[in-house]
C-alpha cells in the first residue's frame, strides 16, 4: 500500500482518464412498439482515482447546499438525493462529457 504522500505524479493524474460505456434496451409498455437500444459514453478527462475524487465530493456537497440548504435525517446516496442535477453539475463544472445515442 502507498504511504501518505505517495501515489501518482500530478502529470500522471492530469493525463489519466475514465471512460464509462453503457448499453440499454428500452422496452415500451405497449408490446406493439419496438425495443430501442441506447448507447452512452461518460468520459472523465482526468484521473478519477485521486484527482477527481475530491472534486466529485466537493461538487456533490455544493449541490446539496444549493438544492436543500440542509438535510434532516435519513441516509441516501448522492444519485438518489440529487438525481440528474448532479450529472448536470459534473458536466458543467468538470472536464467531462456525456453522449447518449440511439443505435
Amino acid at each position: 500500500m502507498p504511504q501518505s504522500g505517495e501515489g501518482p505524479t500530478r502529470e500522471d493524474m492530469e493525463n489519466g482518464f475514465l471512460k464509462l460505456h453503457a448499453i440499454a434496451e428500452v422496452r415500451e409498455k405497449d408490446p406493439s412498439k419496438p425495443t430501442r437500444t441506447l448507447e452512452a459514453l461518460f468520459e472523465f478527462r482526468k484521473d478519477t482515482g485521486y484527482l477527481y475524487t475530491a472534486a466529485l465530493l466537493c461538487e456533490t456537497g455544493l449541490l446539496l447546499v444549493e438544492k436543500y440548504g440542509s438535510l434532516a435525517g435519513g441516509c441516501v446516496t448522492p444519485a438518489v438525493a440529487l438525481g440528474g442535477a448532479l450529472t448536470e453539475r459534473i458536466l458543467k463544472e468538470m472536464d467531462t462529457s456525456l453522449v447518449i445515442r440511439e443505435v
